[in-house]
């Protein structure tokens, strides 16, 4: 995940997203640790994360 939020900096990208279903708990839980935030609260949840220029 770091080599893509890497790639994004350099190439100027303002967010990072991805899609998860709700009942996959371990990885909402990974995805949550890496700073992604929920964007949904059923069926399929968007995730996404502000990238922080250097």
């Amino acid at each position: 995940m770091s080599f893509a939020f890497d790639w994004g900096k350099r190439n100027n990208a303002s967010r990072s997203f991805l899609a998860c279903d709700i009942d996959n708990s371990r990885a909402i839980k990974l995805y949550e640790g890496l700073g992604f935030e929920r964007k949904a609260k059923r069926g399929q949840i968007n995730m996404a994360k502000e990238i922080t220029r250097v």
